[in-house]
Order: structure tokens, then sequence, then C-alpha cells
């Protein structure tokens, strides 16, 4: 299930941030503050080169901006997420599938790529179409389509050999949760960067 921004951040609500600096890199430790380890995420970040290292309970990521960017300037960029996620070079999380967003991604590509006479000739009305090629999607539960489901192999095959392989991947609440994470450093210390009893 996706859980909007604000659901999510309450994952981290009794967290905080312990600092630790060793030239150009930066160790923050979030954690709850009642020791648990659920959700406890370690963020390494070389500010030198731009590196951003993330492992814990929430899974694993490298991202790599290839220039000097503090803790600070990655947590602001992880405000926009796309970007952020964009950056990710290596990734245990591989996202999410939903379906509603299949259909809307289904709907650009036919507005965009397929005209009226071609779904005429397969005996479709757009609704349709995209009807039946949803019983060709995420039968393997990565968001592809495939000749494998109940779908018209017509359908199937004109979105594939139109390179229209996927539909509807989402970013995964943990891989969400990694950026709100810094997000929520980011206001709690901002420049402080140290840890600070509570």
């Amino acid at each position: 299930m996706i859980e909007t921004d604000e659901e999510l951040r309450k994952t981290f609500k009794n967290f905080i941030a312990d600092f630790k600096h060793f030239e150009d890199w930066v160790f923050i430790e979030w954690h709850n503050a009642n020791g648990s380890s659920n959700c406890r995420v370690r963020y390494i970040v070389n500010e030198k080169e731009g590196e951003l290292h993330i492992s814990g309970d929430l899974g694993s990521a490298i991202f790599y901006w290839h220039a000097k960017n503090t803790w600070q300037d990655i947590a602001e960029y992880s405000k926009h997420f796309s970007y952020f996620k964009s950056k990710a070079e290596a990734n245990s999380d591989d996202g999410m599938t939903d379906s509603d967003v299949a259909e809307e991604d289904l709907r650009d590509f036919i507005q965009e790529y397929v005209d009226d006479e071609t779904l005429k000739e397969l005996g479709y009305t757009e609704d349709e179409f995209i009807e039946e090629a949803m019983e060709g999607w995420d039968v393997y539960g990565d968001g592809a389509f495939t000749r494998d489901g109940f779908a018209d192999e017509d359908v199937i095959n004109l979105l594939l050999d139109n390179e229209f392989y996927s539909a509807g991947k989402v970013a995964s609440n943990r891989e969400r949760l990694w950026a709100i994470g810094l997000q929520m450093i980011l206001e709690k210390y901002g420049d402080e960067g140290v840890h600070v009893n509570e």
C-alpha cells in the first residue's frame, strides 16, 4: 500500500540523529530515542565527492552527485524525490507497482503514440484497450507487460513493439522513508550537524 508522506513521517516520530565527522565524511545515525533498532537508518555522506551511502533496517542504497555537497545539500535534494532517486546508482529496493498509476501511464502512452485508426483495427476503444492491456500487466510483480497473462496478444505486441514494456512503477515506502528521514534530520538539526540531547 502506498502511504502519504505524512503517514510515513510518523515512522520516525521519536527519532533522533547522532552525528560523527571524519574529515570530509559525515556519519548520521537516525534512530529511535527509545533504543529500538526498528527502521534505524545510517546515512554516510562524503561531502567532498557528493556521495550518500544508506544502510540499516530499511535496506541500502548508494547515491552519487559527483560534486561537493554537504549533508544539508543532499537533504535539500531529497525534497525533490524524483531528482533524488535519479542519483541512486545501486538500490536494494526495486520499488512497487500500482495499477492506478499503470492505467494512467497506459492512457498517456495511447493518447501520445496510438492513433484512433490503430485502436479501431484492433477492435478496441481507448478504455477497452487499457482494460485488455492490464490483463497482461504485472503478471510477475515487476510492472511489465507480458504475453503470459490473459490479454489479447495483439494488444501486448503493440505495447512491446513500441517499447512500452512496463508501467505503474512507483517508489516503495522504504525508498521514500530514506528521503523523509533526511528531511526530518535537516528540519530538526539544520546547520548544527550535531546531536542535541533532548
